[in-house]
C-alpha cells in the first residue's frame, strides 16, 4: 500500500467536497465582511502607530499575544475512522503519511508567525524606549 497516494487521494477528496460550498461562502457575504473588517484594522493599527499611548507594554502585549500563536499547533490528517483496524498493519510505515501533513502544518505556521511579527514590529519600533532585534527572549524586559 502506496500511503503517499492514499493521503494524496484523501486531500484531493477532502478539497473536492469542500470546494463547492466556498462559492456559497463568499455568495453569503462573508467576503465582504472580512474586506470591511481588513479595512478597519488597517485603519485602527494605523491610527494606533501614529499615536501610541505613553507607557504601552508592547512587549508584555507582543509575548501574550506570540505564547499562543506559537505553542498552538495543528495539522491534518485526514485519517477515518476505519484506520485503526485498516492501517494497523501499516503502523511502521505511517511516518510517511504523516510527513507531508506535519510539514504542510509547520510551514503554514510559520507563515502565519511571520505575518504576525512583521504587523505587530512597527508598533514594537515605535512603543518602545529601546528597541532591538527581537531575538529569542531578548524581547522581555
Amino acid at each position: 500500500m502506496d500511503l503517499k497516494k492514499l493521503r494524496m487521494e484523501r486531500r484531493g477528496r477532502f478539497w473536492g467536497e469542500v470546494t463547492p460550498y466556498l462559492g456559497y461562502v463568499i455568495q453569503s457575504g462573508v467576503a465582504v465582511l472580512l474586506l470591511f473588517m481588513l479595512i478597519a484594522f488597517a485603519a485602527w493599527y494605523t491610527s494606533l502607530v501614529q499615536h501610541i499611548p505613553a507607557g504601552l507594554p508592547i512587549r508584555w502585549i507582543m509575548l501574550i499575544l506570540f505564547v499562543p500563536l506559537t505553542v498552538n499547533s495543528s495539522f491534518r490528517t485526514y485519517l477515518q475512522p476505519a484506520d485503526t483496524v485498516f492501517l494497523l498493519p501499516q503502523e511502521s510505515r505511517m511516518n510517511d503519511y504523516f510527513k507531508a501533513g506535519w510539514t504542510s502544518g509547520v510551514v503554514y505556521k510559520l507563515i502565519g508567525l511571520a505575518l504576525f511579527f512583521i504587523l505587530s514590529w512597527p508598533l514594537y519600533v515605535r512603543s518602545d524606549a529601546d528597541p532591538s532585534l527581537c531575538v529569542l527572549l531578548s524581547c522581555l524586559p
